[in-house]
């Protein structure tokens, strides 16, 4: 299992929670049930927008803004990727999956414990199951796991979360046109 799976079986959650808040809200005529499907609904909403406003941004602009990430996680992957921690393993389960290398490269590496240790790089640096020192990882000249986020999986994302964001004007419009006839009755 990874480390994001519990973390959408909880958005998953919080979402069927608010559809049954919603429903009951009009089932059983409750004015406020619908008011707090409306402010969670509008919350989520305005997260979605300002993260399709991020991914709308260029590259260049999304790399600044993410430069102070950058230099937390280098520093981290270069000390402790060596050692069998769970550091260790976010960055092979990430760089398996989105079949990348450390950060923005293989040089993530090159300064590394792991790499002053054992003369090798990551296997993922090479794209291959053998051993990948620093010329193979130089050959095969797989991205980094940034550049694979922001140019393969963002906009991916943001068409997702424009479809979606669609439903939720609907669900917002309609919950609030029910309140409002609630509020005659």
């Amino acid at each position: 299992m990874s480390m994001g799976d519990p973390m959408l079986i909880a958005l998953g959650c919080v979402h069927a929670l608010m559809g049954v808040v919603g429903c009951l809200g009009t089932l059983k005529k409750k004015r406020w049930m619908l008011l707090v499907f409306f402010v969670i609904v509008l919350i989520i909403f305005i997260l979605q927008v300002t993260m399709a406003v991020f991914i709308l941004l260029p590259n260049s602009v999304k790399e600044k803004s993410l430069s102070g990430l950058e230099s937390k996680l280098v520093p981290s992957l270069q000390e402790n990727y060596h050692k069998n921690t769970s550091i260790a393993r976010i960055w092979n389960e990430t760089m398996t999956k989105l079949k990348c290398c450390g950060y923005k490269g293989y040089d993530d590496f090159t300064n590394s414990t792991f790499v002053k240790t054992k003369s090798l790089y990551p296997t993922q640096c090479c794209g291959q199951d053998s051993t990948c020192g620093k010329d193979e990882a130089t050959k095969e000249k797989v991205r980094g796991c940034i550049h694979v986020l922001l140019n393969v999986n963002l906009p991916i994302s943001g068409a997702l979360s424009f479809l979606i964001g669609i439903l939720e004007i609907v669900a917002l419009v309609v919950s609030l046109k029910v309140y409002n006839y609630l509020g005659h009755i």
